[in-house]
């Protein structure tokens, strides 16, 4: 039963942001689909997680991503819950912005919502302190610092 229910998430989460991807595809030729669901040892839901990327890439598409990116971080964080899944779609979403300075501040943006999301889980568990990012989500964060430089 439980690899039943493990394929159909799957199978969802590729439906999703096959969906998305060919939406997109059609609606606008200068931006590409290039936020994916992180791999499934991050994401606690994979087909939450297909449907932020899939909103993620069609905003992009929009042009709407960048301009109201505060909002979005909100709205990303609030509809999935789960803090590592986002932070690793919103650096995919932070990579494919072609002006690096746009980036940038989309980058410091992110980065203090997340200090500030730590710093209250930290609070909510003093005794264990903060607990460090998976080593994907790392890497992830590492890749997008090196582009913005």
């Amino acid at each position: 039963m439980k690899s039943f229910v493990k394929i159909r998430t799957f199978v969802l989460t590729i439906a999703v942001v096959s969906a998305g991807s060919l939406f997109l595809t059609g609606c606008a030729s200068s931006h590409q689909a290039c936020v994916t669901p992180p791999p499934e040892k991050i994401a606690k839901s994979t087909e939450l997680s297909g449907k932020a990327a899939a909103d993620l890439n069609t905003l992009n598409a929009k042009g709407e991503l960048s301009g109201n990116w505060k909002t979005n971080v909100d709205n990303t964080f609030t509809k999935l819950n789960d803090d590592n899944a986002v932070y690793y779609m919103l650096l995919e979403a932070i990579q494919c912005q072609k002006d690096k300075a746009l980036a940038n501040r989309m980058f410091n943006i992110l980065e203090d919502e997340m200090k500030s999301r730590r710093e209250m889980k930290a609070r909510a568990r003093s005794a264990r302190g903060t607990s460090k990012l998976p080593p994907e989500v790392q890497a992830k964060r590492n890749e997008t610092m090196a582009m913005l430089k």
